[in-house]
């Protein structure tokens, strides 16, 4: 391929198609799908591609685009065939697709995992605080003061004032039917 910088044309030097063929371009023949945009990074020495091309004549075809090097002197440009290209990325998809389920299956188990227990790390003095409260409302005062002393919960969030509260009245209820039992003795 050859560039005119100054009217930014993209026109052929040498088309690869065979000699005898009908579609093959005669030499400075236009592009008629790759642009002066699409072949400007390879005047700069790096490669280039554009997506997939829908051409009326040509049909499907996706265009890659090297320098030919020292100085830039041409583009060598080389068409794939869509067909290609969409069987190249299915096997790579089909290749890679079910390592990735496994690794994001793996991935969302240790997040689950890691949640439920900081979850049930944190809630766990709230279990024994409602549990307290269920004995207490049975009347058992003993079983609830052992089940909430022995609970400890951190920071000052309604977790926290249940747990002191239900302590509290707890030990004062305790310790007040003990001194009515000696005092009824």
């Amino acid at each position: 391929m050859g560039i005119d910088k100054n009217s930014e044309k993209v026109h052929i030097l040498i088309d690869g198609i065979g000699k005898g063929n009908k579609k093959a371009s005669p030499i400075l023949t236009p592009t008629t799908a790759t642009s002066f945009q699409d072949v400007e990074s390879v005047m700069k020495g790096e490669a280039s591609t554009t997506s997939i091309v829908h051409d009326p004549e040509y049909g499907d075809y996706l265009s890659v685009f090297v320098p030919i090097k020292n100085e830039v002197i041409g583009i060598l440009g080389v068409d794939i065939d869509a067909s290609k290209v969409d069987a190249t990325a299915s096997k790579v998809l089909g290749g890679i697709l079910p390592l990735m389920i496994i690794i994001n299956l793996i991935l969302m188990a240790i997040v689950v995992g890691a949640l439920i227990w900081f979850l049930t790390k944190k809630l766990s003095p709230l279990l024994k605080v409602s549990l307290a409260a269920k004995e207490i409302s049975n009347g058992d005062l003993l079983t609830a003061n052992k089940l909430i002393s022995n609970t400890r919960v951190k920071g000052n969030g309604s977790g926290f004032k249940a747990s002191g509260t239900i302590n509290r009245s707890t030990s004062q209820i305790h310790g007040g039917h003990f001194l009515l039992h000696l005092l009824n003795g």
